[in-house]
């Protein structure tokens, strides 16, 4: 993390579509999306849309996507292959290689549970690198009913 925060690193691996950070997310229990429709989960009548930024951009190398937490990125070397097993309950999301725009939708969705925290990516495949636009200090902060 150290890398990441003190030096231009961080923004480097942004903009060159390595990860997606997310400032303002409480450790709530969420739940998270990852779609390659431009049908939000938010288009239904039980959600409450509160954020919506476009302008991030991701390339895909692997075939995969995860969804790593400060938690997990704080401990790395113990982390990494608990990551890798595709251990059931970390989000991961398989996707064909390339490049995608991203765009980021927060807000609450009615679950069974009542009130859910909500995350969805959508994802839009790209033939070259999207241009970069969005801001990286922008916070995502949920205002959730249930917590």
């Amino acid at each position: 993390m150290t890398e990441f925060t003190t030096n231009d690193s961080g923004e480097k691996a942004v903009e060159s579509g390595v990860i997606i950070p997310m400032r303002g997310i409480e450790n709530y229990p969420y739940t998270v999306y990852f779609n390659e429709s431009s049908d939000s989960v938010f288009s239904a009548q039980n959600s409450d849309l509160q954020h919506r930024k476009g302008g991030y951009l991701i390339e895909v190398k692997s075939s995969r996507l995860h969804l790593l937490t400060m938690p997990l990125l704080r401990a790395w070397s113990k982390s990494v292959g608990f990551i890798e097993s595709g251990t059931p309950g970390k989000p991961f999301f398989d996707l064909e290689n390339g490049w995608y725009a991203v765009e980021i939708l927060c807000g609450e969705t009615q679950q069974e549970s009542g009130w859910e925290p909500t995350i969805e990516f959508l994802f839009e495949p790209r033939e070259t690198k999207p241009v970069y636009g969005a801001n990286v200090d922008y916070s995502f902060h949920i205002s959730a009913r249930e917590y």
